[in-house]
């Protein structure tokens, strides 16, 4: 809490970070550990940035991604054709760190708030892999995390009673 004039400006930061050592599959015998993988990355967080002053309240949230998978480190001639090229394609396994921030302001008086935010303030696309490999809709992982609306904003209206 910090005293401004006569009023008090609170801010709070709150930050939660999760490590996936290992995530064991036993399929007909055969055992993988996804951990670190494109659908079990090691390491997500998020935070959230609060600073509340009288009735306005601002938030600034951060979502993190480690990125993941296997990058073969050889091109190879002898892959699947690229759809409708006479060429191979290197298929992508892996992806990139991804992060994404989103932000929202608030009144409140009485019984009633108003809020309006944006989500993926930056419009970070998520990162595009090869769905021969990794379960995904139109060439993004899904079920991880990622923001597959890109940015998009939001007005709140709420009424206690």
């Amino acid at each position: 809490d910090f005293e401004i004039g006569s009023d008090n400006l609170n801010v709070s930061l709150d930050m939660t970070a999760t490590y996936t050592k290992e995530r064991f599959f036993n399929i007909l015998g055969s055992t993988d550990d996804d951990a670190g993988e494109t659908d079990a990355p090691h390491w997500r967080a998020n935070s959230l940035l609060t600073l509340r002053y009288n009735e306005f309240r601002f938030n600034w949230a951060s979502h993190f991604i480690q990125g993941g998978g296997e990058d073969p480190d050889e091109f190879d001639p002898d892959a699947v054709p690229c759809d409708g090229l006479p060429v191979s394609c290197r298929p992508i396994y892996f992806t990139t760190d991804y992060d994404v921030h989103d932000m929202s302001v608030s009144y409140g008086w009485d019984n009633y708030s108003i809020t309006f935010g944006i989500k993926n303030v930056f419009n970070t696309a998520p990162p595009e892999v090869d769905d021969d490999g990794v379960f995904s809709l139109a060439n993004v992982p899904l079920g991880i995390g990622y923001d597959l609306n890109g940015r998009t904003g939001f007005l709140t209206l709420e009424a206690k009673f």
